[in-house]
């Protein structure tokens, strides 16, 4: 068993883990100034008045930043991901669009920075500071992070082949466990699947994108009323405990049905999107989904054909035992490091080992 395995096992000391990150931010922040007149002012009026303790911590990047070339590598609604440089590294820029009266945007964005600013782990993507990108005369923040070299865990897969799994998924349980029992008040991710996961050069898988992530019972969102909630913390709709989906069949509310065991029912369909490399249900559409999952629908087991790739008995029995319709069945977050470090120190093949 080697340093690297050991480390992952269920009695790890996160605060020790953690220090290289705090040591990385404490150098990034004892270097650069916080947030600048030109940066504060280009923050929409939301952002300032909200999420001041988070800004405030974060370190104005701008003058180190440069964007490499105009491609985005990822888009959505709210944004892309460019590629930079700080000071010699490659970084991500996570760049939102300027648009001052979308409110909704402004939250999220200031959901993401007031949960990101606060973590610090090997498995956790890092949170550099924030910087200003201009574009064809389009001015927007970007959140600065590391160059994750691998991509997603799903392309990382396709990559390297099934077999690097186990050590995959030991990551992403690591990196919850952190999540659910570093803090006084569990944090949950809230939208847990493989494209927010990264890996990098050392094949070391992150969490990434905590803007719908929250506090137990309360996700971090200011003046959300329970019906702005309940739209906002469901997560896509393939990886949705069913709680989420009816609190009320389970005696629970739109706050109440927010603890770590959606993000343990996300687990389990990770599970099963990287071994078979398609998303959960993907052959069931719209309201039939939801309803069936209210129902019991789970993933059915891959066939022989995917047994070849590494999946075992155990790996499976773990994966449904996370999406069990009652939450307090489902195992934490710790047992997952348990038993997922079981298969990856029990001699799993690796397609792939770290340095």
């Amino acid at each position: 068993m080697d340093d690297r395995t050991v480390s992952h096992a269920a009695q790890v000391n996160t605060r020790s883990e953690t220090l290289p990150v705090l040591e990385h931010m404490e150098d990034i922040q004892s270097q650069e100034q916080h947030l600048s007149y030109d940066l504060d002012s280009s923050l929409p009026s939301l952002l300032r008045e909200q999420f001041a303790n988070a800004l405030v911590s974060l370190p104005d990047l701008t003058k180190h930043i440069t964007v490499l070339g105009t491609k985005h590598f990822t888009r959505g609604a709210r944004g892309e991901i460019l590629k930079g440089k700080y000071k010699g590294e490659m970084v991500a820029l996570k760049r939102m669009h300027a648009r001052d009266d979308n409110r909704k945007s402004d939250r999220h964005l200031g959901r993401e920075l007031t949960t990101w600013v606060r973590l610090n782990h090997e498995n956790v993507l890092k949170l550099y500071g924030l910087c200003i990108v201009t574009i064809q005369d389009l001015e927007g923040i970007a959140m600065v992070a590391p160059w994750m070299e691998e991509g997603d865990a799903m392309t990382y897969i396709a990559n390297h082949g099934k077999s690097a799994c186990p050590r995959v998924l030991l990551d992403i349980a690591n990196g919850l466990n952190y999540l659910h029992t570093e803090f006084g008040d569990s944090l949950v991710h809230g939208d847990l699947r493989a494209n927010n996961v990264l890996v990098d050069g050392s094949h070391r898988a992150v969490l990434a994108d905590f803007g719908l992530a929250g506090t137990v019972g309360r996700p971090d969102i200011p003046d959300a009323d329970s019906k702005e909630l309940h739209s906002i913390t469901l997560g896509n709709d393939r990886w949705k405990a069913p709680e989420l989906i009816l609190p009320e069949q389970y005696d629970l509310t739109a706050w109440s049905c927010f603890t770590p065991a959606v993000d343990i029912y996300a687990f389990g369909m990770v599970i099963y999107e990287l071994y078979t490399g398609q998303p959960p249900f993907s052959d069931v559409r719209g309201y039939n989904l939801l309803s069936s999952i209210i129902n019991g629908l789970r993933p059915v087991r891959p066939g022989s054909e995917l047994l070849a790739g590494g999946v075992s008995d155990t790996m499976w029995t773990i994966a449904e035992d996370c999406w069990k319709g009652d939450l307090k069945q489902r195992p934490t977050a710790m047992k997952l490091v348990e038993r997922v470090a079981e298969l990856v120190e029990g001699g799993s093949p690796q397609s792939t080992e770290r340095q």
